[in-house]
């Protein structure tokens, strides 16, 4: 399969969930902090990849949201069962290349080349029952503590001004947040915070994403997308049910991926870097997934 052919057909999975009111945080896996990972080396997908696997895991009832390729099940000790179709995981691969600015005068450029690899569920093996996940229950970390830290350690300048709404403002560069008792549960509340704190490091200063005040623009909504997205990152890496900020924007976010079969990987890819930034996480991107 192409790349192009596989990004289309991503992204024609994700438009469906969306047009069937389904979106991808709000599945059982991601409620319950089971974000796919690689069940050989233990490390967890990112990006697109994310997205695309929980779809594929809920909609296959797996039992797990673990996978790995065929020769990782080999050298594990098992094999792949007869049948099985496994599904392909896309990745950024940073590529110099040399870019001719005048004759005679070259400058190297870091591009991304993508690639993708096939990977098996661990439902879809045999002999592989010690590579399955521990339960939720066994976290080494405190949930509340880890979350505050989240919001502490970001250095956001976080007011309760106006008891009725939740923003981030790019001009004045400080996210406002409804009083802490005013909302249902911790999970409402971290996932309003979360939600902020991904537009918060979209600032110029910070990871400077293209960030509109044009409400109801295509900008807008995209902005919206990767603020939900990384929203869910966040409240996922504390084991939080991430609450849904802006339901009224999937027929926007649905818009966008139509017109544009790459948008979502774009959304993916800056959500997963604002939850790098905001987490302390360094990356090294020698290979990246999308």
């Amino acid at each position: 399969m192409k790349t192009n052919d596989l990004m289309e057909k991503i992204t024609k999975q994700i438009l469906e969930d969306m047009e069937k009111g389904n979106l991808f945080w709000e599945t059982p896996w991601i409620k319950t902090g089971n974000f796919p990972k690689n069940a050989a080396t233990r490390k967890a997908y990112r990006g697109v990849n994310v997205i695309w696997l929980t779809s594929v895991a809920s909609h296959q009832g797996f039992s797990c949201n673990s996978w790995l390729t065929y020769q990782q099940a080999k050298t594990a000790g098992g094999n792949i069962k007869a049948g099985a179709k496994g599904v392909e995981v896309i990745f950024f691969k940073p590529l110099t290349v040399k870019e001719e600015k005048a004759e005679g005068d070259f400058e190297k450029k870091v591009i991304k080349y993508l690639k993708y690899f096939t990977v098996f569920n661990l439902d879809q093996t045999e002999g592989l029952d010690h590579l399955r996940p521990k339960s939720a229950e066994e976290k080494p970390f405190n949930k509340n503590e880890e979350a505050e830290r989240i919001l502490t350690q970001s250095g956001a300048k976080i007011v309760e001004e106006n008891p009725d709404k939740a923003f981030y403002s790019p001009t004045l560069d400080y996210i406002n947040l409804p009083p802490r008792n005013s909302f249902k549960t911790e999970e409402k509340f971290f996932s309003t915070s979360y939600h902020e704190l991904t537009h918060w490091s979209g600032h110029p200063k910070r990871l400077n994403r293209k960030q509109s005040l044009v409400f109801g623009s295509v900008d807008y909504a995209f902005e919206e997308l990767v603020a939900e997205i990384g929203g869910a990152f966040l409240a996922g890496h504390v084991g939080y049910e991430y609450d849904t900020q802006h339901a009224a924007y999937v027929q926007n976010w649905i818009k966008v991926l139509k017109d544009d079969t790459r948008a979502i990987f774009r959304a993916a890819s800056l959500a997963q870097s604002a939850a790098d930034f905001i987490l302390g996480v360094k990356f090294e991107k020698k290979e990246e997934a999308a």
